[in-house]
């Protein structure tokens, strides 16, 4: 038998004939195996010729459950940031993080980036793969940007593109 944290014995499916022993609102309050009591009294035995057995140890496995949450919005960042630097207002019940902390924001205009919810609650499951929107605005360069120079190409008969590197402060913005 399997169940999921917070759930109550009523969540769970006994087979045919078997009733729990603690009342059905009892909680499953703790991830892992949990021993339980039931009673079993044959199906359609209406003149009673068989013995109630009492007292019947099952175990359920409760497993951690997933957690409501709500996806971060209003999240900003400016062009060539590192999404390692769109802090989270983290919520009461647990903590949000970035699956990629190191990568660029992007481009400007709305970008989706992958976050991780993990809950404070150990009964609860992480749950990774949330798509959050951020904002990427513009950046505005400084009177320390550069282009660097383009290096002498040799036409060979195809298209060539020269690498162009733009900076800023010393930050790499585009290469």
């Amino acid at each position: 038998l399997t169940g999921y944290y917070g759930e109550t014995l009523a969540d769970i499916t006994l087979p045919e004939g078997f009733s729990f022993v603690d009342e059905e609102t009892t909680e499953l309050d703790e991830v892992g195996e949990k021993t339980f009591k039931v009673n079993y009294t044959a199906p359609n035995d209406t003149e009673g010729k068989y013995n109630v057995i009492t007292n019947i140890e099952v175990t359920i496995t409760v497993n951690k459950a997933r957690p409501e949450y709500t996806v971060p919005t209003t999240l900003t960042a400016t062009y060539g940031d590192l999404l390692s630097s769109v802090a989270f207002t983290q919520p009461a019940d647990g903590e949000w993080s970035w699956q990629e902390g190191s990568a660029l924001v992007g481009d400007k205009g709305e970008r989706v980036h992958l976050a991780t919810f993990t809950p404070i609650d150990n009964g609860y499951a992480t749950v990774e793969d949330i798509e959050v929107t951020v904002t990427v605005a513009a950046k505005t360069l400084t009177n320390n940007s550069a282009i660097s120079a383009i290096v002498a190409q040799t036409y060979t008969g195809s298209a060539i593109e020269p690498t162009i590197t733009v900076t800023d402060n010393g930050a790499t913005l585009v290469k």
